[in-house]
């Protein structure tokens, strides 16, 4: 028994040392992915007052509602879940396009957006085949990602 008890605070202390050298990776919600890769074009425009302007929107819908007029106060009480869901980003959208300018100096329109393969594909006029196929050259040929 002995034994099996150093074994086990030997695999204790081997765990500790792993995790220590290997800390567990933060999962990044898929959504929030898709957020970011299609407003780019903001982010690269914008350069860090963008990424302040998503910041505070994101800590305004977090935050608790409260009797206050002051917004640096009050907040929407949306929790994670909410925020990363479509009505929740669309609403980081809108509070971006109609205090951005005025709280954080920042210009956001919602017309920038990098289109999506299916929006790309429903604006070429092509059917999804052959859309894919054309895509498929470009890439090979290194014009498109």
């Amino acid at each position: 028994m002995e034994t099996a008890e150093f074994r086990d605070q030997d695999c204790q202390q081997l765990e500790q040392e792993w995790a220590h050298y290997n800390p567990p990776q933060q999962q990044v919600h898929p959504e929030w992915q898709n957020w970011i890769r299609r407003n780019a074009n903001f982010i690269e425009r914008e350069g860090q007052r963008g990424v302040n302007a998503v910041t505070g929107a994101l800590a305004y819908m977090q935050r608790r509602r409260t009797t206050s007029n002051n917004p640096a106060h009050t907040g929407l009480a949306m929790t994670p879940q909410q925020i990363f869901s479509k009505q929740g980003l669309d609403k980081l959208e809108d509070l971006l396009e109609l205090h951005g300018p005025q709280f954080y100096g920042v210009r956001f329109d919602k017309d920038e957006k990098t289109l999506t393969p299916n929006e790309a594909r429903d604006a070429s006029g092509l059917d999804t085949r052959t859309y894919n196929a054309a895509y498929a050259q470009l890439k090979a040929q290194g014009r498109v990602k």
